[in-house]
């Protein structure tokens, strides 16, 4: 279904992208502000041994804020927990996270919420990778989470839940955090197409998204043809597709999905990154936002 997940599964590597998000989430969570304070307290266990030797961020977390998507990761981790508690408490049964990678709210919310099924999807090399960490920290996989090593490219997802013994009757969470602009259109729309009729009425999905101007192909975007020549090369995970905000929201409302939310980082910022001091902690780029949808 998308370039990166058949670069990533024909080369067998873990995403980089997963590792070093793991580990701006784990700088976060080191903020010596307890409201600017990523909520992502285990990121750290879960950061591989050799990342971290190779990572300044460790011993001195401060110098993960020259990363240009370290705001973006703590108001989203921030913004996605919210969201998830939020429809936990409500009634939903079920979680699935689509593109898991290192990702831990199946770890930090299961005493709070011990009945809710995890399901985390992700390539095979990730999901292995995720799978040796969880044992290392816990002991073992607790009850009550999924691991799926998957390729899309081969079995649809449908299935692939299927058998994984999700029911579609449950009223279900989707977690699609960082991948969106990874797939071509043709894969976001039919993983959209599933949520809205494999789960129940009042199930939802949170995911981010790119404006499409970052994608300009005369380089003028962040992620314009220069950069991402240069984002390709280094790690094998070409970014695809791109959004006004307006064709963000048509494109899940033809899916039958309803917008709750569309934030972009004027919101994202008020809503998680005002300090104690009442300041801005720092900027996120123009072109990130986050949608979240419902399914009637």
């Amino acid at each position: 279904m998308a370039s990166c997940a058949q670069t990533l599964a024909t080369t067998g590597k873990v995403s980089v992208t997963a590792e070093s998000v793991c580990a701006l989430r784990a700088a976060g969570a080191m903020h010596p502000d307890p409201k600017l304070r990523n909520p992502d307290y285990l990121a750290e266990k879960f950061v591989d041994e050799a990342f971290w030797r190779a990572s300044p961020w460790r011993a001195n977390p401060e110098l993960a804020r020259h990363s240009p998507t370290y705001f973006a990761v703590n108001a989203r981790t921030h913004h996605i927990d919210a969201l998830l508690v939020e429809a936990l408490s409500q009634g939903a049964t079920q979680v699935v996270n689509l593109g898991a990678g290192f990702d831990s709210r199946a770890y930090r919310l299961r005493e709070r919420f011990p009945k809710a099924r995890f399901f985390e999807l992700d390539l095979p090399a990730t999901s292995v990778a995720k799978r040796e960490r969880v044992v290392r920290i816990f002991g073992a996989v607790p009850d009550r989470v999924v691991l799926v090593a998957t390729d899309f490219n081969t079995r649809p997802l449908d299935a692939v839940l299927r058998d994984s013994g999700y029911d579609r009757t449950q009223r279900t969470f989707f977690i699609w955090e960082g991948v969106t602009m990874y797939l071509p259109e043709a894969a976001n729309r039919s993983t959209l197409g599933f949520i809205r009729s494999g789960s129940a009425s009042g199930s939802a999905v949170v995911y981010d998204y790119v404006l499409d101007g970052a994608l300009r192909p005369d380089g003028g975007g962040i992620y314009g043809a220069k950069s991402a020549a240069a984002y390709v090369a280094s790690v094998g995970e070409p970014l695809l597709t791109g959004w006004s905000q307006s064709q963000a929201a048509a494109f899940a409302m033809r899916e039958g999905l309803v917008v709750v939310s569309d934030l972009g980082p004027t919101e994202l910022t008020s809503r998680y990154l005002i300090g104690s001091n009442g300041e801005p902690d720092g900027m996120i780029g123009e072109y990130q936002r986050i949608l979240h949808l419902r399914v009637p």
